[in-house]
């Protein structure tokens, strides 16, 4: 009765953790695709009132997918608290291959 006991208790605490590290990914992807939304339409905002927001945050997601979101959230820390002017003199590296 013991070793059904633990083995249930192993059972769950495992189903547990998958289920906390499944929604933890699903967190992160939620942040990095509306941190690309907020870099894409705050250059539509500053540069180009015609900018394709939605082709720009589909090449930035792809982009985070592939090089981590470490690049993706330099962009968007940049970004945070900079106006227009600011962040197009001093974001540029940050925010390179994300947006033009």
């Amino acid at each position: 009765m013991v070793a059904r006991n633990s083995r249930r208790a192993g059972l769950m605490l495992g189903f547990a953790l998958s289920f906390g590290s499944a929604c933890s990914d699903a967190a992160d992807d939620i942040d990095q695709y509306s941190d690309c939304i907020d870099i894409c339409g705050r250059f539509q905002d500053c540069v180009d009132e015609d900018y394709d927001t939605d082709s720009c945050a589909d090449r930035c997601e792809d982009m985070d997918h592939r090089n981590g979101a470490s690049d993706v959230d330099r962009c968007e820390d940049c970004l945070d608290d900079m106006s227009c002017t600011e962040s197009a003199f001093n974001c540029a590296s940050e925010c390179v291959g994300i947006v033009p």
